[in-house]
């Protein structure tokens, strides 16, 4: 039986434009209806952690605005017209036609416009993203797909041996998105390498086109890009290195940096200085909000994840690993396809100390509510478990008695600018976020 989706927790594949607005000097132009653009916001944008785009407004990104006519004799001249004006009134380095569910039901083509897309006076590049069809992780790794395809040529230019590609973060989905690749620019650079990332206050369209010299591609995440840099591996023969999840914490990060030194072949001394510092100052921060702690609140001994497979993985990890803490059920809700499920599952099995986690992979925000609300009252006298979540869990883990603090999209009434979760010094963030829900 189909599963019914309450709650959705990522908006629908239209979304993967606002990876696109994550790109400095990448213009999207959305052929759709005039509302599309504008759900893809509430879910990504305004409601999750009031984050903006890089160089262009939402408000300002051209669109074909179906109406009636276009509904019934199609939209590709209308999509033409438009682009062309586009052309005279932006500047811009590159346009990303995105087009949603209505072009897709009355079947413009857009490949039939390829000779005009090549003549054009601004390069162009055309994904089908109708929301139908998948979530906006989905629409994301579409967006991938044809930048590298129809804009990525293999440059005669000799491989950047330092160069390193990251992936595996997606902008705006992820609310703490630019704070995390600007701590991992940090990280890789500190290491001896030359972190190459598209998004946020970067080269943007400069990145993207160095894309084909990097000496490897690295993706930090379960699955997310993962066709990504296969794809890559294909067309330009650039191996890649993938971290299972977001290095939360001193375990975690360490763990990475040793597997990155590996792989790359980095200086063990120096990576041997940045682990030893990381982890001593994790630990001086920790120990003396350990011994304020005595007169505060306790953390409960057992938690509830509600997220996406990054961040449930991630902050579960550091959650077991690092501060001691029970799972009692996670439930990851963006879609992952079943080839990743078993091999994501396993990852809940091997915490320190022999601990496993039960896992549930649905899309529906309703199930982990009526679960968890029901183990609760199943107990009433044991403490009740830590609910990280979204802005979606918030009013009935408030009603449940149960401390709560949003992690995953929509996040909801919190502003984001540069926080990460991140790293050494990012644990100690999430620590702060984790101990701020209760009166001290």
């Amino acid at each position: 039986m189909t599963e019914f989706i309450e709650k959705h927790r990522s908006g629908c594949a239209f979304g993967g434009i606002y990876t696109a607005l994550a790109v400095k000097n990448l213009l999207p132009y959305a052929h759709s209806g005039p509302g599309c653009l504008q759900q893809a916001k509430n879910i990504l944008d305004h409601k999750n952690a009031a984050q903006g785009p890089v160089s262009y407004a939402e408000p300002i990104v051209p669109c074909s605005n179906f109406s009636e006519k276009e509904v019934v004799f199609g939209g590709l001249e209308k999509l033409k017209a438009g682009l062309t004006h586009t052309f005279d009134v932006y500047k811009t380095d590159l346009i990303a036609v995105f087009s949603g569910c209505v072009p897709a039901i009355v079947g413009d083509d857009l490949d039939s416009l390829n000779s005009f897309f090549i003549e054009a006076k601004v390069p162009i590049v055309y994904v089908d993203v109708p929301g139908f069809k998948g979530n906006s992780i989905w629409g994301h790794h579409r967006f991938l797909k044809a930048l590298i395809e129809q804009y990525l040529e293999k440059e005669n230019s000799a491989i950047n041996p330092r160069q390193v590609n990251v992936w595996g973060i997606i902008p705006f989905l992820d609310p703490f998105w630019d704070g995390t690749l600007n701590a991992v620019e940090k990280l890789l650079a500190s290491a001896g390498l030359e972190p190459n990332i598209i998004y946020g206050d970067r080269d943007g369209i400069g990145a993207v086109k160095r894309i084909p010299a990097a000496a490897f591609n690295l993706v930090i995440s379960p699955w997310w890009d993962l066709d990504t840099v296969k794809l890559l591996e294909q067309k330009f023969g650039t191996s890649y290195l993938q971290y299972p999840n977001l290095p939360v914490g001193p375990s975690e990060t360490t763990k990475f940096l040793q597997t990155l030194r590996e792989y790359a072949g980095l200086d063990k001394n120096t990576i041997t200085k940045i682990i030893e510092k990381g982890e001593r100052e994790y630990m001086y921060f920790l120990g003396r909000s350990l011994h304020a702690s005595f007169e505060g609140p306790n953390l409960p001994k057992r938690f509830v994840m509600i997220a996406n497979s990054n961040y449930a993985l991630a902050l579960s990890k550091h959650l077991i690993n690092d501060l001691g803490m029970i799972p009692e059920r996670i439930y990851i809700n963006d879609g992952v396809p079943e080839e990743y499920q078993e091999i994501m599952a396993r990852q809940f099995t091997c915490f320190d100390g022999g601990i496993s986690a039960e896992v549930v992979f649905t899309e529906d925000g309703g199930r982990p509510e009526q679960e968890i609300r029901a183990l609760i009252n199943d107990r009433p006298l044991i403490q009740h478990p830590y609910i990280f979540g979204s802005y979606w869990d918030k009013i009935w883990a408030e009603e449940s008695m149960s401390p709560f603090l949003p992690v995953s999209v929509p996040l909801g009434d919190r502003i984001v600018l540069n926080k990460t979760y991140f790293g050494y010094a990012g644990a100690l963030t999430f620590y702060e976020d984790i101990n701020s829900v209760f009166e001290v």
